[in-house]
């Protein structure tokens, strides 16, 4: 591996906290330990629900090595039940395709189409303030600056059609 080149990599830990709370605090000193580091970072985690009630993850980090991950692990006093190396990244659809609501979908269309919030308000027989609401969480989700960007980046992920 180059200096500096950090692979991907899935860890594994099963009932690790006893509560959310408790995920989101040992969450807090990862990513203070991540930064110290430098040499781990932390992409992404799916919080599993334990049949006992605790809660687990499976995350995604990019790392120099196993050890570096082991090493934060221990540093920022978080479980670790199991590291493996990721051989290959494969992508079916981005995990935020699905954040988009029936009603943001709805109305991204709309203003794909260029119409204006009080007329998308109309249309949906909704209030322009609830419009607002829409395009501000649809901006959010989709990591847009301006209702131009938010439309050009649903397009790019195949949330509406290309013109």
């Amino acid at each position: 591996m180059e200096a500096g080149t950090l692979n991907s990599y899935v860890i594994l830990r099963r009932a690790g906290w006893p509560t959310l709370d408790a995920l989101h605090i040992a969450a807090k000193r990862s990513m203070e330990m991540a930064t110290r580091m430098g040499d781990v970072v932390w992409v992404r985690s799916y919080v599993l629900t334990e049949p006992d009630g605790r809660v687990g993850t499976v995350c995604h980090y990019r790392a120099s090595s196993e050890a570096a991950i082991r090493e934060h692990a221990v540093r920022a006093d978080i479980p670790l039940d199991d590291v493996v190396e990721v051989a290959e990244l494969v992508v079916l659809r981005p995990d935020d395709l699905d954040d988009l609501t029936g009603r943001e979908r709805q109305v991204l269309v709309l203003v794909a189409e260029g119409m204006r919030n009080r007329d998308i308000a109309d249309k949906l027989v909704v209030s322009p303030r609830t419009v607002d609401h829409h395009v501000s969480a649809i901006m959010r989700k989709l990591r847009a600056d301006s209702r131009g960007a938010a439309v050009a980046e649903a397009r790019r992920r195949g949330l509406i059609a290309a013109r």
